[in-house]
This record gives structure tokens, C-alpha cells and sequence, in this order.
């Protein structure tokens, strides 16, 4: 849901939307992009911004997108470098939000999704091979 745009005066307001709210990421995720979906506007917004809720070193390179059918997709690419810095600094979890001002209706809308680090399952030695009989046939 796009915050604000029950202001817009319109019967048919614009709307940011990230789908979907959460997306889990391990360690075997090698790149991840992040679309912010604008839908209902007149014309390409450009300057949508991109944020998170923890201190990161902010070296990713959003795109707007282009507009077509009164919507536009704006774009955040991370690559593996950018996963494992948030994961070094999201302590688990790391929320991204886009930010659109939306000239027409003088409105800002946001929509946020937000990334689970998941470590992988690895079998312990002991776990992988119990139950196995060594012996062979005897």
C-alpha cells in the first residue's frame, strides 16, 4: 500500500508497492534486485529514492525505470558485495524503502521490503553420518 494516497483528490490515486514485504537471502544468493512498482501516474518520476534502516555504505546504483501505461518499475540491483556488507550490518534483517514524490498530486508515497539473512543448513559431520553402519556386511 502506498502511504498517502488517500490524499491525492482522485478517484483513482497512484500507489508504490514492493512485493513481496519480506524476501529471505543466503548465502548462495549471488545478486537481488529490488523493484518499486508506481502505478497510477501521468508522466516519468524521476529521483525516486532508495533508503534503509541501518547504516550501510549506500554504494548501490537505483535506476527510476521508464514510464509506460501510467506506471513505472524503479529498480535497486544488489550485488553479492552489497549482500554480504548488509548482512554485516542488518544483524539479521535489513529494510529498504523507496521513496516517490509524485508531482501531480503533491503527494509521497513509500513501499518497503525487507531482507531476511538466513544462514544456510549445513550438516555437522556427526549429523550427515549417523545412523550409518560402517561395518559393512559382517
Amino acid at each position: 500500500d502506498g502511504a498517502g494516497w488517500e490524499e491525492c483528490g482522485q478517484d483513482k490515486c497512484p500507489t508504490a508497492v514492493i512485493t513481496p514485504q519480506n524476501k529471505r537471502i543466503t548465502m548462495y544468493t549471488s545478486e537481488y534486485t529490488i523493484n518499486c512498482v508506481v502505478k497510477g501516474i501521468y508522466e516519468q518520476v524521476s529521483g525516486i529514492e532508495w533508503t534503509t534502516d541501518r547504516q550501510t555504505d549506500n554504494s548501490y546504483s537505483p535506476q527510476d525505470g521508464v514510464y509506460a501505461d501510467r506506471t513505472q518499475t524503479s529498480s535497486l540491483t544488489l550485488t553479492k558485495e552489497n549482500l554480504i556488507a548488509l548482512q554485516n550490518a542488518g544483524e539479521g534483517e535489513i529494510k529498504f524503502t523507496c521513496t516517490v514524490k509524485v508531482p501531480d498530486y503533491e503527494i509521497t508515497m513509500t513501499a518497503t521490503q525487507t531482507l531476511i539473512f538466513e544462514e544456510p543448513y549445513e550438516e555437522s559431520y556427526e549429523e550427515a553420518t549417523s545412523g550409518i553402519d560402517y561395518r559393512g556386511d559382517v
